[in-house]
């Protein structure tokens, strides 16, 4: 049983191979601007692994799936799973890439995360919630059922309007400058760190060199209030969630705020009190670092499906 999977992100995308596990040796990774489209690059990863013969495949997609198609949201890239399913002589699933994440979580060791908020008493109701801070910016509530994979949620909460504790926020540090910011993925995103310094200090800075140069007066400024910020969105979008079992970020953004040295912003922002009563403190949050996270969910999804 050989099941071709991926992660279809808004930049990147990775290709693997699977059977009980992911096949690391099978892994490779694309830029997808460097092919035309879905296509060509399934083409390339195929051919490059020998055009193996296929049982099943399962597509994690940084979009919402609609039936049995999926459009990226930040790509021109679109896939349709019962075009492919002819190409490929198999059945294929497409699923969006956070409901992916979700169903990873189970199967996450201690070394694919890092805790970034163990509070000190935990109230489980076997809700969790994965957020994804890339390219683009999601949400998927999980929910764990017993001697059963959980059932995964999926939402397009990037494109959810920015709530007032957060405007106001911004409004207080940048003025006028916030109308960039319109929704929660124009913030949280990559593009959204680096216009956030850009509507600072008036300097046009990628996110990555951001991260990479926490050092930098201006860009530590930045930092500290991106990371404080998405700390505050998070206390949001626990009240919409409960996920009392755990909050798990996701994601280049995430990952570099949190290598750049500001988890503990983010989690003091996150568990500070707040107006609405909301139950923060005793939520647990935790950074997915595992890159093939997305990978091991596809699988499961797959054996689920």
């Amino acid at each position: 049983m050989t099941i071709l999977i991926a992660d279809i992100g808004g930049t990147n995308c990775r290709f693997a191979l699977g059977r009980q596990t992911v096949l690391p040796d099978t892994v490779a990774r694309f830029r997808l601007k460097d092919h035309h489209g879905f296509d060509a690059a399934l083409d390339h990863y195929l051919a490059g692994q020998g055009q193996p013969v296929l049982t099943s495949a399962c597509l994690a997609v940084a979009g919402p799936v609609i039936g049995a198609c999926a459009q990226l949201t930040n790509s021109g890239w679109s896939l349709d799973a019962s075009v492919l399913a002819g190409r490929l002589g198999v059945d294929v699933t497409l699923v969006n890439d956070l409901v992916a994440l979700g169903h990873a979580l189970p199967h996450l060791s201690s070394a694919a995360t890092v805790p970034l908020h163990a509070p000190a008493q935990r109230y489980p109701n076997g809700q969790s919630v994965v957020v994804g801070l890339g390219t683009g910016t999601n949400i998927a509530a999980v929910i764990h059922r017993a001697e059963r994979p959980p059932a995964v949620l999926s939402a397009e909460a990037g494109h959810l309007s920015l709530p007032g504790s957060i405007t106001r926020r911004l409004e207080g540090r940048i003025g006028a400058g916030m109308s960039a910011f319109h929704s929660a993925e124009s913030i949280f995103s990559g593009r959204g760190l680096a216009a956030l310094h850009t509507a600072l200090h008036g300097a046009t800075v990628p996110s990555l060199a951001l991260t990479s140069h926490p050092e930098v007066p201006e860009a530590g400024e930045t930092l500290s209030l991106h990371a404080e910020l998405l700390g505050v969105w998070l206390q949001e979008i626990a009240l919409l969630t409960l996920p009392r079992n755990g909050i798990w970020l996701a994601g280049g953004v995430a990952q570099g705020l949190v290598r750049a040295g500001y988890a503990t912003v983010i989690a003091e922002a996150f568990a500070a009190p707040n107006s609405n009563n909301g139950p923060t403190g005793a939520i647990p949050m935790h950074l997915i670092t595992d890159d093939l996270a997305a990978l091991t969910g596809c699988l499961a999804a797959v054996r689920q499906a």
